[in-house]
């Protein structure tokens, strides 16, 4: 009865320290752009912790567009820096309409959103603030259209 009791009781301990762990929270960062306007020479800086360097985060952004933009395709460049100044710089280009000219993103009341993975399991070298630098590659100096512009941390 007695090594029953000290079973359960071993148990209930397990049981509380492993829910004691702490949470893993995304991070979710953004930017919308007066007048649904990116001026090219405005880079957007969005500055995040990471608080643990032992697990895999899954990083994306997303662009929020409205039916005025233009262009057939969305086009910008994402530099991601540590506080130790490990640099790394990557360009992207996410398709925004069909062949017929037609926006091709998800709909959700007057905006058009569209996501891209840019890391589906990344392990980041140094816990600490990373600075991640989004400019935009497009070839207009005013890039009409854009509502909003957003980076996703993901703890996997």
């Amino acid at each position: 009865m007695i090594k029953q009791v000290h079973k359960i009781l071993f148990l209930l301990i397990l049981i509380i320290a492993s829910s004691c762990e702490p949470a893993k929270q995304a991070i979710y960062i953004d930017k919308s752009f007066t007048n649904n306007i990116w001026n090219s020479f405005d880079i957007i800086d969005f500055k995040a912790q990471i608080p643990d360097m032992e697990i895999p985060y899954k990083v994306s952004v997303t662009v929020a567009l409205t039916s005025n933009f233009t262009e057939t395709d969305f086009s910008f460049s994402l530099s991601q820096k540590s506080a130790e100044g490990e640099s790394i710089y990557s360009h992207y280009q996410i398709p925004i309409k069909s062949t017929e000219g037609v926006m091709e993103g998800k709909l959700d009341g007057e905006y058009y959103y569209y996501t891209i993975i840019i890391n589906k399991k990344t392990y980041f070298n140094s816990k600490g603030e990373y600075t991640f630098s989004f400019e935009s590659t497009m070839n207009k100096l005013k890039v009409k259209g854009v509502h909003k512009l957003s980076l996703e941390i993901n703890p996997l």
